[in-house]
C-alpha cells in the first residue's frame, strides 16, 4: 500500500497576467468552481536560485523547473505543463503544472462549512497533517477537490523526485483510517 506527501511548493511569483483555468458551475451546488489561471506571465519577487517546485504568492498555480517536469512526465503525473513567462525578461524557466487527478478529503479532515459532494467548494479544512479520503492506487499526483492549493504525491514520485536531487519539499500526508508510521 502506497503511502502519500504534500507537495510543499516555494512561493515566489505573483501572477500579472493569465487565462482562467476552469470557471464552471456545479451542477449539484451552483457554486462557481475556480482553479486558477493558466498561460501566466509572472513577476518573481525573489531573486534566483529558486527550488524545483515553485508557486504563486496567492493562488493555486505553481510550477515545475524543468528537469521535476521531465521527473513527472516520465511518471505520467500531470496532463499538462505550460511555460512560465518572466513579465521582466520573457524567460522561460519554469513551466505551470496543471494536475488532472483530484483526491478527496477525509471527513475528518473537513472541519465545517457546506461542503459540496460534487465539487468539494465550501468546506473548511482543519489545521496539522492533511488527512485524505481512500485514493485510487493509480494516482501519483492530485489536487485536493476541496482546497486546489494543496497537492498531493505518492511515495513513489517522492522517492523518484529524490532520486533525481531535486530541490523539492513534501510532508506526510495521512489516508483515512491508518496511523502515522
Amino acid at each position: 500500500m502506497h503511502e502519500y506527501f504534500l507537495l510543499k511548493p516555494y512561493p515566489v511569483f505573483e501572477v500579472v497576467k493569465g487565462e482562467p483555468l476552469v470557471d464552471t458551475t456545479c451542477s449539484e451546488c451552483g457554486r462557481t468552481v475556480k482553479l486558477g489561471e493558466t498561460r501566466l506571465r509572472v513577476k518573481f519577487v525573489d531573486d534566483p536560485p529558486f527550488p524545483d517546485a515553485i508557486s504563486a504568492l496567492d493562488g493555486p498555480e505553481w510550477a515545475a523547473s524543468e528537469r521535476f517536469m521531465k521527473v513527472l512526465e516520465e511518471q505520467n503525473a500531470a496532463s499538462q505543463y505550460e511555460p512560465l513567462v518572466d513579465e521582466e525578461n520573457g524567460a522561460e524557466t519554469f513551466y505551470q503544472v496543471i494536475v488532472k487527478e483530484t483526491v478527496r478529503a477525509s471527513r475528518s479532515f473537513v472541519s465545517g462549512g457546506r461542503p459540496c459532494n460534487s465539487c468539494g467548494q465550501g468546506a473548511q479544512l482543519k489545521g496539522g497533517p492533511v488527512i485524505i479520503d481512500q485514493i485510487d492506487s493509480e494516482t501519483k499526483i492530485g489536487r485536493l477537490l476541496e482546497n486546489p492549493y494543496l497537492i498531493i504525491i505518492r511515495d513513489d514520485l517522492l522517492q523518484r523526485i529524490r532520486e533525481a536531487a531535486l530541490d523539492v519539499d513534501a510532508e506526510a500526508a495521512l489516508l483515512e483510517g491508518r496511523a502515522r508510521k
